[in-house]
């Protein structure tokens, strides 16, 4: 998260942005967030491993707030979904 916001002081802060994959359009996250009010508002980078899935960036709220988040779904059941639960839960904080 430190270097999140760091990085969103910083003049390229929208260079950087624009190399992250964006939900519902591209990368790793354009099968994620499609047809939802974080489609093309949320810039991020997943990651995963082992029983872990994980998701960090930047989204853009109903009232137009930036909010920088980190979202980690951990020891994750077999035939569990971490992606989807971590999804839920940012469709939430976007909705405020």
């Amino acid at each position: 998260m430190h270097l999140l916001r760091w990085i969103a002081e910083q003049s390229w802060d929208a260079a950087w942005r624009d190399t992250l994959p964006v939900a519902g359009a591209d990368g790793t996250l354009a099968g994620r967030f499609r047809g939802t009010p974080l489609e093309g508002r949320l810039f991020a980078k997943t990651g995963s491993l082992n029983a872990t899935n994980a998701l960090s960036g930047y989204l853009l709220t109903r009232n137009g707030r930036t909010l920088l988040f980190s979202a980690f779904a951990n020891d994750v059941p077999p035939g569990a979904d971490g992606a989807a639960v971590i999804d839920r839960a940012l469709l939430l904080v976007a909705a405020d």
